[in-house]
């Protein structure tokens, strides 16, 4: 809740507080306060606090080797959401993905691998995407790893390739089954949505719709997630020339702001940017 992520924050300030920067023993104990501090802001979704302070410290040489560095390094998937952070984005986890592999961290280095896999989707690099997704799934044979994402994530990069075949619903609807994450759950049937869109399975995108409609209406759900799906709810309604509900939900979707890929949603709310801003990962 953001009232434990601000007790948090302040529990790691009070402890940085009574830290010598200067000491080198105390190093490692500066780094993972500052985590803890970084992962506050960012449940609170102060994204904006999140970037700058995550850009403070990210490339400070004394944390070069320190243990939690590839943590720091994956947080950059969490932190760097700005339309011009992915290059930046990308070159952080892949320093992740060298460490965690290097030191033999196999669920670290799968974590990594699919925030990649998701990073790359967003671009044309599906093949990078593709080769990282495969070092994912090899690990998750050897050790045990949550599977939705894997499962999500190997569908919705055949749906980017414009693979729209039944093998991909059913690997989310196994990933739906298998996810206890409410914002996992929704990002996936948000997926079987556009699948049965793209594939005319209208009766079928009905309902699933209907379940979105009755959960997106949370306002404390994750405001880009929230926007994410309202927008796709809008394309089905226009789909279906329902211009009464597509127009309500635009305005709804077009109120909100998160800071994230914001050319793009610019683009898709008042088209005053290129269209090639735009993420491969809204539909």
């Amino acid at each position: 809740s953001s009232g434990q992520a601000a007790r948090g924050i302040r529990l790691a300030e009070s402890y940085l507080a009574q830290l010598d920067p200067l000491n080198p023993e105390h190093v490692d104990a500066e780094l993972c306060l500052r985590l803890v501090k970084l992962h506050g802001l960012r449940n609170s979704n102060r994204l904006v606090e999140a970037r700058k302070y995550y850009l403070s410290f990210v490339d400070d040489r004394r944390f070069s080797g320190s243990p939690s560095l590839p943590t720091l390094l994956r947080y950059a998937d969490l932190c760097l959401y700005e339309d011009n952070d992915l290059k930046r984005c990308n070159q952080y986890l892949q320093r992740a993905a060298a460490l965690t592999k290097a030191a033999n961290k196999l669920r670290d280095y799968a974590s990594v691998c699919i925030a990649l896999v998701q990073q790359l989707g967003y671009t044309e690099k599906l093949d990078e995407a593709e080769a990282f997704l495969v070092e994912a799934e090899e690990v998750g044979r050897r050790v045990w790893l949550q599977q939705p994402m894997l499962l999500a994530n190997r569908a919705v990069l055949s749906m980017y390739r414009g693979q729209v075949e039944r093998e991909s619903l059913q690997l989310l609807q196994q990933a739906l089954v298998l996810s206890y994450d409410r914002l996992d759950r929704l990002l996936i049937q948000n997926n079987i949505l556009i699948w049965h869109v793209l594939t005319d399975s209208i009766q079928q995108a009905t309902s699933v719709a209907h379940v979105l409609y009755e959960q997106i209406e949370d306002v404390s759900i994750d405001t880009e997630i929230r926007r994410i799906v309202l927008y796709n709810l809008e394309q089905f309604e226009r789909n279906q020339e329902n211009a009464n509900a597509a127009n309500e939900l635009y305005e709804k979707w077009s109120m909100l702001h998160s800071g994230i890929d914001e050319a793009y949603w610019t683009y898709r709310r008042d088209r005053q940017a290129p269209a090639s801003t735009a993420p491969r990962r809204y539909r």
